[in-house]
């Protein structure tokens, strides 16, 4: 039985330090508060609890637990505390604090004078704090990421690349990516609206032409008026700025029409809504033109 214990225990994989654990004085979004948690540690939690309920149900004075055993529970139990803590439910902490509290003085009970009564107390402690973390649970409200979404969830979906390279846009790509896996389509668009605008001005930073002054926003009509102007020139007639890559600024314009031809349309307007199939085309579009910018440009 212990070496069950010990083996669920060690398997756990530790949850990340929530935002609010982590800086408790900073502003989170809604976004931060819904923290990933993934489904195999609830029967976790489950199996450990029944495994310490079951060894302490059994143990006596003269047949209970062995030192391995309670050692191993008393890590379960700190594996299940960590997981509570993560989601919030903090009355389930205390009621594990304090099945701790009693487990550790029916051990020393039970080596001082072999008194069975601790035994009974811890199992009834453990009991409570099962019951506790079911009523927890019954007011925590989860949300399910299809497994074939999840890779929309993660800090950085369109690439180690873009992050490094467009730090300003990290932020507005992840809300885009989690929008998209929980089906928001037009909210992953507004977001990915923001992300182009990045990737524009430095673009047309890149061209060096005062009609595309990354100050005033330049729309990418007026970016592909300027590539469309060079590529109708001959090569030897094209901008030194241009001609310095023009493998590079070819394949970006493609990059922009392929976002430009997802999108619809460039403005948002309030009666437009993307469905999230049409949202994850804007998205796929979108990345494969800020990597192909991030091989050489940045913010």
């Amino acid at each position: 039985m212990s070496a069950s214990v010990e083996a669920i225990s060690s398997s756990q994989d530790a949850p990340p330090v929530c935002l609010w654990q982590e800086k408790p004085n900073r502003l989170v979004s809604l976004w931060d508060l819904m923290q990933p948690f993934q489904a195999h540690l609830f029967s976790h939690l489950s199996f450990v609890l029944g495994q310490m309920y079951q060894l302490t149900q059994t143990a006596d004075a003269d047949n209970g637990p062995s030192l391995g055993s309670v050692v191993a529970m008393k890590a379960a139990a700190k594996d299940v505390m960590q997981s509570c803590s993560y989601l919030g439910m903090k009355l389930s902490v205390i009621q594990l604090q304090e099945a701790e509290t009693i487990l550790d003085k029916a051990v020393a009970d039970a080596i001082i004078s072999s008194e069975a009564r601790g035994w009974s107390f811890a199992n009834r402690s453990i009991f409570d704090a099962a019951k506790r973390l079911k009523d927890d649970l019954s007011q925590t409200m989860l949300y399910a990421v299809q497994p074939d979404a999840a890779k929309y969830f993660g800090p950085a979906p369109f690439g180690d690349t873009v992050a490094s390279a467009f730090k300003s846009s990290l932020r507005d790509i992840g809300d885009a990516g989690k929008c998209l896996a929980f089906g928001q389509g037009t909210a992953c668009v507004f977001h990915l609206m923001r992300v182009m605008e990045v990737g524009l001005r430095s673009l047309g930073k890149s061209l060096n032409n005062p009609d595309l002054d990354p100050k005033r926003n330049p729309s990418w009509e007026a970016i592909l008026k300027k590539c469309d102007d060079e590529l109708a020139k001959p090569l030897k007639d094209r901008s030194s700025e241009w001609k310095a890559d023009d493998l590079f600024n070819s394949k970006a314009i493609a990059n922009l029409r392929a976002v430009k031809n997802a999108w619809r349309n460039p403005t948002m307007h309030v009666e437009i809504n993307y469905e999230p199939d049409e949202a994850e085309d804007v998205f796929n579009a979108a990345r494969g033109f800020m990597r192909h910018l991030s091989t050489k440009l940045h913010d």
